[in-house]
């Protein structure tokens, strides 16, 4: 492995060390604290409403740290396959080696990240939210919404990021 490979992974390992001691250390400070109300929330919340709000903290941050794993474990796949080499080739053979081509190819990346992360969100929207009655939106909505996130990504996205390609190289 290179140097630069072993940088790459040990940075990402860091910050993912670090994310899983930041939310250890909050699940711990709302644990510590879960007996009852803070005297800030008494006058507006009383104490069933708020430990629901604990238990629902907690929930989120256990499905936070499995996501957290997964995404972590996928980009370090992503990175150290051999895939993003594969797939800028695809994209360079069919739009040639432009800035469309590279904002295309990283819009692909991001794609496939938020598209493989989408099971994680469903999961939090419908089955921990609705556990909690958090929910307001239905299936159709939130798949809607996914699309229309895909769509304006690819039209102001793509074309964004291949205008700050053109200006990085232009600038020298």
């Amino acid at each position: 492995m290179s140097t630069f490979a072993t940088v790459t992974l040990g940075l990402i390992l860091i910050r993912y060390c670090f994310e899983l001691w930041l939310d250890a250390l909050n699940a711990a400070h709302v644990r510590n604290h879960a007996a009852e109300v803070p005297e800030a929330f008494r006058e507006i919340m009383d104490q069933e409403t708020y430990k629901k709000s604990v238990q629902y903290t907690l929930s989120k941050a256990r499905l936070g740290t499995a996501s957290d794993t997964y995404s972590t474990a996928l980009l370090c796949i992503l990175l150290f396959s051999g895939w993003l080499a594969e797939l800028f080739g695809l994209i360079a053979e069919i739009s040639g080696q432009t800035h469309w081509g590279l904002a295309l190819t990283l819009w692909s990346i991001i794609l496939m990240m938020s598209l493989l992360s989408l099971p994680f969100s469903w999961y939090s929207q419908f089955r921990l939210e609705e556990r909690f009655n958090f929910n307001n939106s239905t299936q159709r909505t939130w798949w809607t919404d996914q699309a229309k996130a895909i769509v304006l990504s690819l039209t102001i996205g793509v074309p964004l990021l291949a205008l700050i390609l053109w200006l990085v190289e232009a600038s020298g």
